[in-house]
């Protein structure tokens, strides 16, 4: 059980259809191709992001029916700050394509009753190696069917978002990532931080990122280049060793002020990090740029690091206090939870 004052992303879908592989991938770095060889998962797995805020991941397996609850589990499972996201095999039978859409338009009924502001997010996912206009038309063909299927049930209100996914290139941590900003409170403040920085320094983009996921809390509001966002995730493991000695100073002193860690790549680009915390970092991509230019960049870094140091303490504040709030209004509750971890 998890209690709804934190946030919950809950991963459905029929069996086989990804899940376990997608939170594999994500939170054990696992490889993809060993993945393949997964068997369906058979209970509840919980898997935490706990470096920007408390978010829990939540492997349902594809047996369990949560159409079936009683008002009390649903409001457990539905109520509070959720997101669910629906995982769709695109490239399975047209039979267990129709089960998918009838089982999430069910679901979807079932906690917009408990709590219209949920999220839903569909995955449509082991779209691997083909064209973009074939992914294009596939997402499209979900949305009609989804849209009439809901519209059946009287869903006239329901809102999906679309992601079309693989766990063999990084569009499945892009749409995590945008899924997870969802859920946290300070992500415009993030944005701003980060957009600035971005004009001050001419870079091309940055990152707030965490380091154990490889997901980003937040980035510039510039477009999102695909590609340079996986040579941010290949960055770490060329850069390991650089990266542990930021996290070793700042679980020595936090404030301590740790160097720049730069790897130069392909056509005059560069990846600069710089560790915000021990589970939270700050990737820079930029160009090559005259000397004098560094220093600029160099200093814009330190103090946009300050500033997000700075946001994520009151961050952490009001998370606090929340969960204050919430301990009084339900102590039974809370004394159970307790009791279960």
């Amino acid at each position: 059980m998890v209690s709804n004052h934190v946030p919950r992303l809950l991963l459905l879908g029929l069996k086989r259809s990804g899940k376990t592989s997608i939170l594999d991938i994500v939170f054990r770095q696992g490889n993809p191709e060993q993945t393949l060889h997964f068997d369906g998962s058979l209970r509840v797995e919980r898997f935490q992001l706990e470096s920007i805020c408390n978010i829990t991941f939540v492997d349902v397996p594809g047996s369990l029916d949560l159409t079936d609850l009683s008002d009390e589990d649903a409001e457990l499972i539905f109520g509070g700050n959720v997101s669910i996201v629906f995982v769709i095999d695109a490239m399975t039978s047209e039979r267990l394509k129709t089960m998918s859409v009838m089982k999430l338009c069910a679901v979807a009924k079932r906690a917009f009753a408990i709590n219209p502001n949920v999220n839903f997010e569909v995955l449509i996912h082991k779209l691997d190696s083909q064209t973009i206009q074939f992914k294009t038309q596939i997402q499209r063909m979900f949305e009609r069917h989804i849209q009439d299927e809901a519209y059946d049930l009287r869903l006239y209100n329901a809102i999906f978002s679309y992601h079309v996914t693989s766990i063999f290139n990084c569009s499945i941590q892009i749409a995590l990532s945008k899924i997870i900003q969802k859920l946290v409170p300070q992500v415009d403040t993030f944005e701003s931080l980060l957009s600035s920085f971005v004009e001050k320094s001419d870079s091309h983009q940055v990152y707030l990122m965490d380091l154990g996921s490889r997901l980003f809390f937040a980035k510039d509001s510039g477009p999102l280049d695909p590609d340079i966002y996986e040579l941010t995730i290949n960055f770490f493991d060329l850069m390991e060793g650089l990266v542990e000695q930021q996290h070793r100073q700042l679980r020595n002193d936090p404030d301590a002020a740790v160097a720049t860690a730069v790897v130069e790549l392909d056509d005059n680009l560069y990846i600069s990090y710089a560790a915000v915390n021990t589970q939270v970092g700050i990737m820079n991509v930029f160009r090559n740029t005259p000397l004098n230019r560094s220093s600029v960049i160099e200093y814009n870094l330190r103090s946009l690091r300050k500033s997000l140091q700075e946001a994520l303490t009151y961050q952490e504040q009001q998370q606090l206090v929340q969960l204050h709030r919430f301990r009084q209004r339900y102590p039974d509750l809370s004394l159970s939870l307790a009791t279960e971890s």
